[in-house]
């Protein structure tokens, strides 16, 4: 399926697949990751240049003084047709802008309907997932699950902790479940957020 990859300034811990990327945005600093794609894979470039040490020309440059975060109108420019967003390079250990950024996507998955990958600079994969009738996900090892807002999830699958749940935003009711097998999420009404140790699984949905 055709995803939109999404580049910030941070380090980028793992090599990206070109396969199935329609689109590229280079967000500030990011700009720097542009030779590690061809360029006949279409792409725009975006930021206030407070974090762009290359040689290289932002073609949206926005105000400094803005109260919003680059992340946030480089969402903006996602193409409508893609559902799918990977991003590398925004969580690299500031508290503040790593939930800000979080918060963006979360925001944006709850408006579009979009799924997000999210990488963090020591692998740890972050997936907000939409709310739809069932996910089915096949990993082996830890996870976590939370919510920007209160809502209630059931967990089915080859897990420690099952059933029904009701989320807290942002509480640890969802911390270090433990999965041998699948992962099954259904009846949640608002994206989910789920942490994993790695990228290593794959999932489906109904």
């Amino acid at each position: 399926m055709s995803k939109c990859l999404i580049l910030g300034p941070g380090k980028i811990s793992k090599k990206i697949s070109e396969r199935n990327i329609s689109y590229i945005i280079f967000v500030d600093g990011g700009i720097k990751h542009r030779h590690l794609f061809p360029s006949t894979i279409p792409s725009h470039s975006i930021g206030d240049n407070d974090s762009n040490s290359s040689k290289e020309t932002l073609e949206t440059l926005l105000d400094t003084d803005k109260d919003r975060s680059d992340l946030f109108f480089a969402l903006q420019k996602v193409p409508h047709k893609l559902q799918y967003l990977e991003l590398h390079g925004f969580l690299f250990g500031r508290a503040d802008h790593d939930l800000c950024n979080l918060g963006e996507c979360y925001a944006f998955s709850q408006k579009t309907q979009a799924f997000l990958n999210f990488y963090s600079s020591k692998n740890i994969l972050m997936r907000s997932i939409v709310p739809i009738s069932r996910h089915e996900i096949q990993y082996k090892g830890l996870f976590s699950i939370c919510s920007l807002i209160e809502q209630d999830i059931f967990l089915d699958g080859d897990l420690r902790y099952k059933g029904q749940h009701r989320l807290l935003p942002l509480s640890s009711q969802g911390l270090s479940n433990h999965s041998s097998g699948k992962i099954v999420i259904s009846k949640h009404l608002a994206p989910l957020i789920i942490f994993y140790k790695d990228d290593s699984c794959s999932s489906s949905t109904q």
